[in-house]
């Protein structure tokens, strides 16, 4: 494995701190808030591999902490580790760094996690609104430039992790992938549209969908057009047909409109603004639209 110690030094272009060697019971410790998996509970087939590992051939990487002022005994990385420990019942091994900066002990951390099972975009998320918060990085552009990420891949797992609860409380957020919500966060830029979803979601968490990707379907749907609920009917002055707008399969929809090889120019005129509006009232989305309410 890559030494950690080398790729922080070369990352962040600092002498890594002094060290010691030793045994703790892994339940003293605390694992540090830069970690992304820091409160993550394993429970996956390779977790299960490490504690056999650890039963049978004992701890094969050291872990890497350091003293908080308090005395407290901080883990920045091995979260895994620890916990298989715990459940071993066997002392963890960790390598204790004196003086560590606070970027040090970030990069230290993410490091350690490349290579390994994949993070997910919550916990990421978290881990660099922590940074953030700490002041460890002034913005989101020198946090991405010291993990050499984009900085749209920081800024939408950030906003991820500050995402309202009336959505992220519908979801398993550690199912949630990047794609999923790369594709549905841009719907919260717009003042409107966020009110709408937020609306939806106090419905939909009466029955809440499985799965993020059924969940983020139903959040959507109130801002989606809904043709089939606005086929009608265009009208004139005189309340006489002279159009319609029907809704065929798959959302799409049909404008019939009435000839008008016969009428003037005036009249002509004022017949394409009412079909106009009638097409604009047909295809609004659910922001203009009386909302049913749950039986």
């Amino acid at each position: 494995m890559t030494d950690i110690k080398s790729e922080a030094n070369s990352t962040i272009k600092s002498v890594p701190p002094r060290y010691i060697i030793e045994e703790v019971d892994p339940a003293i410790t605390v694992v540090s808030l830069h970690n992304p998996r820091h409160d993550v509970e394993h429970h996956d087939s390779a977790f299960r591999e490490l504690v056999a590992s650890i039963r049978n051939n004992g701890q094969t990487d050291d872990v890497l902490a350091t003293h908080r002022k308090t005395g407290e005994l901080v883990l920045l990385t091995g979260c895994r580790r620890r916990q298989a420990c715990i459940e071993v019942g066997t002392l963890l091994r960790v390598k204790i760094y004196a003086d560590v900066t606070a970027q040090f002990a970030f990069m230290v951390a993410h490091e350690d996690e490349r290579g390994r099972a994949p993070v997910s975009l919550w916990d990421r998320g978290r881990s660099y609104q922590h940074a953030l918060a700490m002041n460890v990085y002034k913005d989101e552009t020198e946090l991405a430039d010291a993990l050499g990420i984009d900085k749209s891949t920081v800024n939408r797992a950030v906003r991820f992790a500050a995402a309202p609860a009336e959505i992220t409380n519908l979801l398993d957020v550690r199912a949630v992938s990047a794609t999923q919500w790369y594709n549905f966060c841009p719907v919260l830029e717009d003042n409107a549209a966020r009110e709408l979803v937020l609306a939806e979601a106090s419905l939909v968490a009466k029955t809440p969908p499985k799965t993020p990707a059924a969940v983020f379907s139903e959040l959507m749907k109130a801002i989606a057009p809904d043709v089939n609920a606005r086929a009608q009917d265009i009208l004139d002055g005189k309340h006489k047909r002279v159009g319609r707008i029907t809704a065929n399969r798959g959302g799409s929809f049909t404008v019939r409109v009435m000839a008008m090889d016969k009428i003037d120019v005036k009249e002509r005129a004022n017949r394409i603004r009412l079909i106009a509006a009638a097409l604009s009232a047909a295809i609004a989305p659910a922001s203009v639209r009386p909302k049913k309410e749950p039986a």
